[in-house]
């Protein structure tokens, strides 16, 4: 996993390639993170759907988006994640519908900090539109890819037509 990868370094960025960085991430790196693991804004589902919960109290709570998360190296060593991390993966009682993010979610639960929702923008999203652009650091082309031609051309929304506009504009 990446901070274990980038373990002389204090913090590492981690950023989805299907996101483009729109200014320095300068601010990010200097947030203050305290003792928590990693910072990333607020996934758009609950942790219900990336897991089976076995933990009625993650039934409705969300979870860090894992398209950009900033990590913090010295509080992953201390808290020991990597090894949480194969042994989460190896239990055979839970059934992940999304790996990645799913087992983030699971065995982060709230040890993270909440970056302000326009931090990442999403391309045909609101938060690209109506958050001032000096708010935002990346633009996140979740969903159907605009540098790929549409699987069904007669299912071209104007999301999807407005997302390939945002490429274009890139």
């Amino acid at each position: 996993l990446q901070p274990d990868l980038f373990a002389d370094y204090e913090k590492s960025i981690h950023i989805d390639t299907d996101s483009l960085i729109l200014q320095s991430l300068q601010p990010l790196v200097d947030i203050d993170m305290g003792e928590r693991v990693l910072a990333a804004t607020r996934c758009n589902g609950d942790r219900s759907t990336c897991f089976s919960p076995l933990r009625p109290s993650d039934v409705g709570k969300f979870g860090p988006m894992t398209s950009l998360m900033i990590f913090n190296h010295a509080a992953w060593k201390k808290k020991n994640m990597l090894p949480r991390f194969v042994e989460t993966m190896k239990r055979r009682d839970i059934e992940w519908k999304m790996i990645g993010q799913g087992v983030l979610h699971y065995i982060i639960g709230d040890d993270w900090l909440k970056l302000p929702w326009n931090t990442q923008a999403h391309a045909g999203h609101a938060t690209y539109f109506t958050a001032p652009k000096k708010d935002i650091y990346t633009l996140h082309f979740m969903g159907t890819k605009p540098w790929q031609e549409f699987s069904d051309p007669g299912y071209i929304t104007e999301r999807k037509l407005q997302t390939r506009k945002l490429w274009a504009t890139y």
